[in-house]
């Protein structure tokens, strides 16, 4: 790799680590007006993912909201010429306050089967301190334990007809 390469990655992750992701405060010590915890973590990590990508050389586009099964869509070109591309990675991004177990969506999962190697699971920790970024290649290889959710409930004529009055 390059010097500049690792300079601008040394350089990010001092910024994520001394809480430098927002104009000299990180949002988890401040916060944004009218947010919930929640979602200044959330925030926390794609920032924090965003920052990595970009110290990488990469081009990075947010799909959060397109529902696609990962968050950011991250290009990287070849040095000096802006139309070959010799990477794509497809990013879904998971933030904690601290360290914590990490859930995929249904939507997730399939989309990191499908996509293989160019799906990367971008689990952020310690957001509410100094983030930390651990970037895995094809998530969908690890052993996740499938969860079900209650989708609806039913109940059979005679339990209906016993709470009848």
């Amino acid at each position: 790799m390059c010097a500049g390469f690792e300079s601008r990655v040394r350089e990010a992750v001092e910024a994520l680590q001394g809480g430098r992701l927002y104009g000299g405060t990180a949002l988890c010590r401040g916060g944004r007006p009218g947010s919930s915890p929640f979602a200044e973590i959330e925030h926390i990590a794609i920032r924090a993912a965003i920052i990595l990508e970009e110290a990488r050389g990469c081009r990075v586009e947010s799909v959060e909201s397109d529902a696609r099964g990962f968050d950011l869509v991250s290009r990287r070109f070849r040095t000096g010429d802006s139309r070959e591309q010799i990477e794509t990675r497809f990013i879904e991004v998971k933030g904690r306050a601290g360290v914590g177990e990490i859930a995929l969506t249904a939507n997730e999962y399939k989309a990191a089967q499908s996509l293989g190697d160019e799906y990367w699971l971008y689990v952020v920790f310690n957001c509410a301190s100094e983030p930390q970024v651990t970037a895995i290649q094809n998530p969908a290889r690890l052993e996740w334990e499938a969860l079900s959710k209650i989708d609806c409930y039913r109940i059979g004529a005679d339990g209906l007809l016993k709470g009848a009055s």
